[in-house]
């Protein structure tokens, strides 16, 4: 489906959606790519017929970029290209003016006037511009950019600050020498994805849980360190699954509740876009093993339950929960009601219904037919005392065939691979027990509810799920809250889509909310 255009530019509406040649009345987009039609039908990209390129899955215009830093009044001319740096496509910028200007102001005046993904990492003064014969810029002429610190360097300070240079220097493949903890991580190469994969390695290597937002707010290891540290507080108080997400001066608090992942990974571009209330995420407590196991809806709720009254001894109480963790807000709120505690609002995101089904049983037989029919493992004909010894042969077994996480990946069935949180993995044992995380949380048990419950529910879900809803107001007192979402089960949860989450979660998170607010059909977008 074509868009309409562009957004309050006509300008560039009409000269890149052109009237379709084949079909009166439709549009086509100019897309500017250059290609050929080969013989054998085909089509063969010969590169661009404009300055568009992509990087790091945005296509950015070079000449908006070099039209907003020539406005800046001290440069004369400027050229923005593109150029491999450490491994990887990357913005720099050229520049004719009288004298050499401040990198950083430089930064500073492009972002005030683009997004950040358009803000070039390296800026080059030149005393004029090569130029080929013909008069064109000679971008094969132009000099390689000095990386090295334009800042006075400053070292770790304390035990925290060496390990994050440690762990900077491994994402932005710098030698730790290079990197001063008072330059920004986005100043020494980083962009987005590269900050994923380090809030990823600190949560890792170091058991912070913290949101992506953080390392945008401070982006220097001195003050993402002091983030930390304010954490850590919070972070001993309670056990390694009670894990302070956002902090806030507000007193209210919103417990979400892990997905089928058993992580919270999954919730991170959610929560780095809500403000004003603290965020606790609540994780599922797996065992150091390689085998799964077949834990109990209840047991876990009974667990999550305990570990929130540490926070918060009393209700009433703000739940959230994704997938699995709509159907686990449930059994929650089922038995918080029965001690007689109260919570006020679990918001359910494209969840699916509680059912009385049997839980599935992993069996010594059926995990060796699924080693050696997916896995493609030979497995003796030996007795195995249990599935931990059995899970223990199959690793020898992967590890001596030099099997690689990647490969491994390849032989997963699909609904394992979904859930996958979008993390490294240090090793081929801790991705097993991921995936064997993931099976385990996937064989639960769901019971309904025995009784209605009191709590208001607001069910936010993709395209289709008003079944859902009709069944689900059974097991409440209070009409559920329904709200169909665009996208599907998982990119609701990524931008842009996630956008529509935050905003119908920001009626139910204000400190104003009450239930007397609640009205039976949420408002539109």
């Amino acid at each position: 489906c074509l868009a309409k255009g562009y957004l309050h530019n006509a300008a560039l509406t009409a000269e890149r959606f052109l009237p379709d040649p084949f079909f009166e009345g439709e549009k086509m987009y100019r897309t500017g790519d250059l290609v050929k039609w080969r013989p054998d039908g085909n089509l063969e990209f010969l590169g661009r017929c404009d300055d568009q390129v992509k990087i790091r899955g945005f296509r950015i215009e070079l000449g908006e970029i070099t039209q907003q830093l020539a406005s800046h009044p001290s440069l004369h001319e400027v050229s923005v290209v593109t150029r491999e740096i450490q491994d990887e496509l990357q913005l720099v910028a050229y520049y004719l003016s009288d004298e050499q200007q401040d990198e950083n102001n430089l930064k500073e005046y492009l972002k005030s006037r683009l997004p950040d993904y358009m803000v070039p990492v390296a800026y080059v003064h030149l005393a004029e511009m090569p130029l080929t014969a013909s008069g064109k810029l000679n971008r094969k002429a132009l000099p390689a950019p000095d990386l090295t610190l334009t800042s006075s360097y400053t070292p770790a300070g304390n035990e925290l600050e060496e390990q994050l240079v440690h762990i900077w220097s491994e994402v932005l493949k710098l030698d730790r020498e290079q990197i001063s903890v008072t330059q920004s991580f986005f100043e020494l190469g980083g962009h987005s994805l590269r900050a994923t994969a380090m809030v990823n390695k600190v949560s890792r290597q170091l058991n912070f849980d913290v949101p992506l937002a953080t390392i945008f707010q401070y982006p220097t290891i001195h003050g993402f360190s002091q983030q930390l540290s304010k954490f850590e507080k919070y972070r001993d108080d309670f056990d390694e699954f009670t894990i302070l997400l956002k902090r806030a001066k507000s007193m209210k608090n919103l417990f979400i509740i892990h997905d089928g992942s058993g992580e919270l990974y999954g919730y991170r571009e959610l929560t780095s876009l809500i403000d004003d209330i603290n965020i606790w995420g609540l994780k599922y407590p797996a065992a150091n093993k390689l085998a799964p196991e077949s834990p109990g809806l209840s047991e876990m709720a009974s667990t999550y339950i305990a570990r929130m009254k540490k926070v918060q001894p009393n209700g009433p109480y703000t739940l959230l929960g994704w997938s699995l963790g709509g159907v686990l807000g449930i059994e929650i709120v089922k038995q918080l009601e029965l001690d007689g505690d109260k919570v006020d609002v679990l918001i359910a995101i494209d969840s699916y219904l509680p059912a009385d089904e049997e839980n599935m049983h992993f069996s010594i037989a059926s995990e060796k037919s699924l080693l050696q029919n997916h896995l493609s493992l030979a497995m003796d004909d030996k007795e195995y005392k249990n599935m931990e010894e059995l899970w223990k042969q199959a690793m020898a077994e992967l590890y001596e065939n030099h099997v690689t996480t990647e490969e491994l990946r390849k032989r997963l069935p699909d609904e394992v691979l979904v859930m996958l949180p979008e993390t490294e993995y240090e090793d081929l044992t801790g991705f097993v027990k991921q995936v064997n995380v993931i099976r385990s949380l996937g064989s639960v048990k769901r019971p309904s509810p025995s009784f209605k419950l009191d709590a208001q529910l607001v069910y936010l879900g993709v395209d289709g799920s008003n079944d859902e809803v009709d069944s689900l107001n059974q097991f409440f007192t209070k009409k559920v809250l329904h709200e169909t979402l665009d996208g599907d089960h998982f990119s609701i949860m990524k931008l842009p889509h996630v956008l529509q989450v935050v905003n119908k979660l920001l009626l139910f998170l204000s400190p104003d909310a009450s239930e007397n607010q609640m009205e039976p059909t949420l408002p539109s977008l």
